[in-house]
């Protein structure tokens, strides 16, 4: 087996047969430029990666860049503004890129009857009143001992305030209603 190296370029093997004493002739051998390598991070995690208009998988994401050469790099996420990077590594370089995300903000106005219900937005407590989400579906649920819980899902709009009532109705007091006999 041979093996050549050079610094900044990718390695090349081959295992080469021949006959022992025998000259063995094998075509000229160009060592390509070695693959940069980027590591794109993002706060939140889970943003959508596309390379000069291609997709490329979700945050946290490992990539291999040609070298040399600029990257037009945009992240997306649900409730966040897009954030875009333009990068350029050599070859054999590898660096990390960690991109936070802005969130794209709307505004909730949150309330519940009777009073004493439990508020929860994505399974997180939350006292009544106004609160700034993220642009993207969130699940709100009030709950209440001795009351039917109720829930919805709701998208903020960035620029109009939302109001989000829920008025949970008693339990009955018998219980299931019994069957009919037939």
């Amino acid at each position: 087996t041979v093996m050549l190296k050079l610094p900044g370029h990718r390695r090349w093997e081959q295992t080469l047969y021949g006959v022992v004493g025998e000259t063995l002739q094998h075509p000229t051998v160009t060592l390509s430029p070695a693959a940069a390598l980027a590591r794109i991070e993002s706060t939140p995690a889970g943003a959508t990666v596309t390379v000069n208009d291609r997709y490329q998988g979700r945050t946290p994401v490992e990539l291999e860049l040609e070298p040399g050469r600029e990257h037009h790099i945009v992240l997306l996420l649900d409730g966040y503004h897009s954030a875009e990077r333009r990068l350029q590594l050599e070859a054999g370089e590898e660096r990390t890129v960690e991109i936070p995300l802005k969130p794209e903000l709307g505004t909730l106005q949150l309330s519940a009857s009777p009073q004493g219900a439990t508020l929860l937005i994505d399974g997180k407590p939350q006292q009544p009143g106004e609160v700034h989400l993220p642009a993207r579906p969130h699940r709100i649920e009030a709950r209440l001992a001795g009351h039917v819980s109720d829930s919805r899902t709701v998208t903020p709009r960035p620029g109009m305030a939302q109001r989000v009532h829920f008025e949970l109705q008693p339990e009955a007091a018998a219980g299931p209603a019994p069957l009919a006999a037939e």
